[in-house]
């Protein structure tokens, strides 16, 4: 297999990694054309791998992303192949994740976590709305745009109702921490009550710097929520709850209980 080139498709010239995971690199890029700063996505699968199949979810990444115009969804410009090299070209978010803001200063404040978490909250109903349903929301996917605004991104793993290629029941795909029980089991069937889970995992992460695995267990007398502002505990709280059923309804509902910062939730004794 030849290397990438270093200018993409005669028209993006490749620089600085951004980032890698699973069979792909992302790297920041120059749009020779429109003279504008972009992010590649590039498909770098592992010797043995199946190259048609991954070539096929990173074009149904492409088209799931290119249908969710929306200010908090990361926006797709271009996609193709330059000889054995396959790639989607997105807009740069010059800020990197928020997993970077986390690591670099810690925990965020309450009132920037329920902006993140809006914002999100926005991006997820639009996408359920469209039949989209993300599968891997966490702080790595959560990226940082001007003016504090935030897209989520990487929809890589996302099931759709349209969805040509599938997952195959009983697969697990996610990360573990942010994943959803019943994801666990099985991610085929899983709906709109899995992104919740992990928005809610996502923002226990931004306002306490904790891993979030098995949130699900921790009860409202939990110790667990000692970290988390008072004002965040009725939305976390319902979002991350075993039960789907037990979850807000809709990503809209959980926005109202994010704005109202009352809830249930009580925090437990010192």
């Amino acid at each position: 297999m030849h290397p990438a080139p270093t200018v993409l498709a005669g028209r993006y010239r490749l620089g600085a990694p951004l980032g890698e995971g699973g069979s792909a690199r992302v790297v920041e890029a120059h749009d020779l054309v429109l003279g504008v700063d972009r992010a590649v996505k590039l498909l770098s699968p592992a010797p043995g791998a199946d190259r048609a199949a991954l070539r096929r979810r990173l074009q149904a990444e492409a088209r799931a992303m290119a249908s969710l115009q929306h200010p908090h969804i990361l926006r797709v410009i271009d996609v193709g192949q330059d000889g054995d090299t396959d790639f989607i070209v997105t807009e740069l978010a010059r800020g990197g994740a928020v997993s970077g803001l986390l690591a670099r200063g810690g925990p965020l404040p309450e009132a920037r976590v329920r902006e993140i978490g809006l914002q999100l909250l926005d991006a997820l109903g639009a996408a359920h709305a469209a039949g989209v349903v993300h599968r891997d929301v966490k702080p790595q996917n959560v990226l940082l745009v001007e003016e504090g605004r935030v897209q989520l991104a990487d929809f890589g793993i996302a099931r759709t109702e349209d969805d040509e290629i599938g997952t195959r029941t009983g697969a697990v795909m996610g990360s573990f921490a942010y994943m959803a029980p019943e994801q666990r089991i099985d991610a085929s069937r899983v709906g709109p009550e899995a992104d919740l889970y992990g928005l809610g995992c996502t923002l226990f992460a931004l306002c306490t710097g904790e891993t979030p695995v098995d949130l699900f267990a921790a009860d409202a007398a939990s110790p667990r929520w000692a970290g988390v502002p008072e004002a965040l505990r009725p939305a976390i709280f319902a979002c991350t709850r075993h039960d789907p059923g037990d979850r807000p309804g809709s990503a809209s509902a959980a926005a109202e209980v994010l704005r109202a910062g009352r809830g249930p939730v009580r925090a437990p004794a010192p």
